[in-house]
């Protein structure tokens, strides 16, 4: 059962190793004892890294020695706060019953703006206009159209 649990969340589960305090070693040798793929452990561990260093670097870079010791106190305890709040917010999505429509509705946006020239509207050649609802459950929907422009 655990195996099944790490499996299904085996690149979160590595990359909050990566990127947090947990224990990372614990997290890897699971990988190789649970059969995780190769791919899923590389890019998990890149991002969970590569990530909590470009942090680090970027602060320093901006704030330089102030920063360095604040770093070396609270940086942990702000990882783990990130943490736990990309747990509760995974969390809230899952059990919304909607679950990932509004991740994919922030990723491609909400509104699209649109040039009209002289009555027409401005689009290359493969070009159209689409309206996706990524919304998983049945109802009515509105859409809004606003017009702005000179006469």
């Amino acid at each position: 059962m655990v195996g099944e649990k790490y499996a299904i969340n085996a690149f979160l589960s590595i990359f909050a190793g990566a990127f947090t305090p947990i224990p990372y070693k614990v997290l890897t040798i699971s990988a190789g004892r649970f059969s995780i793929s190769l791919h899923v452990l590389f890019f998990a561990s890149i991002l969970g890294i590569g990530g909590r260093f470009f942090i680090v670097v970027t602060a320093l870079k901006f704030f330089g020695k102030k920063i360095q010791n604040t770093i070396g106190k609270c940086f942990n305890v702000l990882l783990m706060i990130f943490l736990v709040l990309l747990i509760a917010g995974s969390l809230a999505l899952k059990y919304n019953g909607d679950d990932f429509s509004h991740i994919r509705s922030s990723l491609i946006g909400t509104s699209k703006t649109i040039s009209i020239v002289l009555k027409s509207i401005m689009l290359g050649t493969w070009q159209q206009i689409i309206l996706v609802d990524f919304d998983s459950r049945a109802g009515s929907r509105k859409v809004f159209v606003q017009v702005f422009g000179e006469q």
